[in-house]
């Protein structure tokens, strides 16, 4: 698990997988970074990041 504090002391959640040109995933409301299933294929070409974003998921 990977988890990054902010400067409220709360915390997010996220995913990373690959190496290169970073690309960030935001999801919709209500869902979490799960939504993003197809996408962890792209990860063979870059990186991407899978956050949760507050209030969403496991953050």
């Amino acid at each position: 698990m990977t988890f990054i504090e902010t400067n409220t002391n709360h915390y997010l959640y996220y995913e990373e997988y690959g190496q290169g040109a970073p690309v960030i995933f935001i999801h919709p409301p209500g869902l979490g970074y799960k939504v993003f299933h197809y996408q962890h294929a792209l990860s063979k070409h870059m990186r991407v990041i899978f956050p949760d974003l507050s209030g969403h998921g496991r953050s």
